[in-house]
């Protein structure tokens, strides 16, 4: 939700994103939920034009060209539901012209919900 937030408004002075999906056309196959979210939320599928189509108009990537608020991305690397890989589409992008900074913070061993990795003697590792 904060990627689609700041590509459709500049009302925040900077904006903080967990584990976001980017881009819905390639969650739609990379998230162990992908198809089965989609579907529920009546948000698309690849089969058809206007399938694709529905995907990409709910993807925050679409509006990446109007981001001006200062963007920072905090994501799992072992997260099977938002895979880095959507946000890292957003993050790796040419820089804004509009002046967008942004900033991406990689927090390894963890999914969703991010939570410090946990050792086998139930010590924590974070």
């Amino acid at each position: 939700m904060v990627n689609w937030l700041v590509g459709t408004t500049d009302r925040f002075k900077a904006a903080v994103s967990e584990n976001g999906v980017t881009n819905q056309v390639s969650d739609w196959a990379n998230s162990d939920s992908g198809p089965e979210y989609d579907r529920a939320s009546l948000l698309g599928d690849p089969f058809s034009a206007a399938g694709i189509d529905k995907l990409w108009r709910g993807s925050p990537l679409r509006h990446e060209t109007s981001i001006r608020t200062p963007l920072l991305m905090l994501q799992a690397e072992s997260d099977l539901r938002c895979p880095p890989q959507d946000n890292e589409q957003l993050f790796h992008r040419p820089a804004s012209p509009s002046g967008g900074r942004w900033s991406t913070s990689s927090i390894p061993t963890s999914g969703t919900p991010m939570r410090p990795a946990v050792d086998r003697t139930g010590g924590s590792t974070g």
